[in-house]
């Protein structure tokens, strides 16, 4: 895991510092299959729409994530 550590100094002169740590990331990006059919969501009173995420959405934009977990 990478660490990180921030220091600041308050409005009364007091530095407040903190330490944290990051969770190591995939070096390849998470995607789902092409056909990977994801959970759909009502949207709407009068008129029910059903929304999901879409798989090829993915690969237009290669900077979303999907983790199963």
């Amino acid at each position: 895991m990478a660490s990180s550590s921030y220091t600041s100094t308050g409005s009364t002169g007091t530095t407040i510092s903190s330490r944290f740590t990051f969770p190591d990331l995939p070096l390849a990006p998470i995607h789902p299959a092409d056909n990977f059919v994801f959970a759909k969501k009502s949207f709407g009173k009068k008129q029910i729409v059903w929304r999901s995420c879409q798989a090829p959405w993915f690969k237009l934009w290669p900077n979303l994530h999907y983790d199963a977990a």
